[in-house]
């Protein structure tokens, strides 16, 4: 199959994702709510907005203009949330599917039409509530100073010479159109500042080609370690141009592992 054939492939699939999670949304969350004709209209079309920001937001992450992260905040945004949204809702399927099968298997009567639809608006509104305080929660936390988490790992088999090695890993950054040269240098200071002996980057440092990008990661020729740099590449550099993106870090000074295994220091299982 060609590069064209699959890259259709793969966006088709993709739209066709959307529209599925967006449909199961708007039956449970409106046409279940049997809400009133006028918010009836008006949620439905805040949900086609919010497929259309998030298809916008795909594609114009591929392309280069002023504003472009304002644009595609509310599409990304949107993204996380209706995940959330949807596993919230299809949790509450799965109870509401094991209290019909109890009732009908106990003998007991239908729920009425009424207070079905009484139900279905408190989960409703239950889950959009709770996906907001949980979604504005992610917000303030991606937003604010990097959390250092410290985890010590034993590993029996390595020898003492490396004992209190620290490796400091680095990953899913997704430079971009949401996050940029000035963020990325204020983590690079922070990572040396905690003198490593390893930097490993496990991918998805980049979202967008190298050509739109190469500034913003430009600090990462800042970060220091004893032992070296490295880097494994993610899906999201595949998206934008995997060998351009292994011969940038490269020229930045970063050793990128391409099937293969580097050994550090010397003794047992080094």
């Amino acid at each position: 199959m060609g590069r064209t054939p699959a890259i259709i492939l793969f966006v088709g699939g993709v739209l066709l994702v959307v529209a599925v999670l967006h449909a199961y949304l708007w039956r449970r969350l409106i046409r279940d709510a049997e809400l009133p004709r006028p918010w009836r209209a008006v949620a439905t079309a805040g949900l086609l907005v919010a497929v259309l920001s998030l298809v916008a937001s795909l594609f114009l992450t591929r392309v280069s203009f002023p504003l472009k992260g304002l644009l595609i905040w509310p599409g990304l945004t949107w993204i996380g949330a209706m995940f959330l949204l949807f596993v919230v809702l299809l949790a509450t399927d799965v109870v509401r599917l094991g209290v019909a099968l109890w009732r009908r298997l106990s003998g007991r009567a239908a729920v009425s039409p009424g207070r079905r639809a009484f139900f279905a608006r408190i989960i409703s509104g239950g889950a959009v509530a709770t996906v907001g305080v949980v979604s504005a929660a992610s917000m303030r936390a991606a937003l604010g100073p990097v959390e250092v988490r410290r985890v010590e790992v034993p590993l029996r088999r390595v020898g003492s010479a490396l004992d209190g090695l620290t490796l400091v890993q680095l990953t899913d950054l997704h430079i971009g159109p949401t996050i940029g040269r000035a963020d990325l240098a204020a983590l690079v200071s922070s990572t040396n500042a905690l003198s490593p002996d390893i930097v490993a980057i496990t991918g998805d440092l980049v979202d967008g080609s190298v050509a739109q990008l190469r500034d913003s990661v430009a600090p990462l020729a800042d970060l220091r370690a004893r032992h070296g740099v490295y880097f494994v590449t993610g899906n999201h550099e595949y998206f934008s141009g995997a060998t351009a993106w292994v011969a940038e870090l490269e020229r930045l000074g970063i050793r990128v592992l391409r099937n293969e295994r580097v050994s550090i220091g010397e003794g047992p299982g080094a």
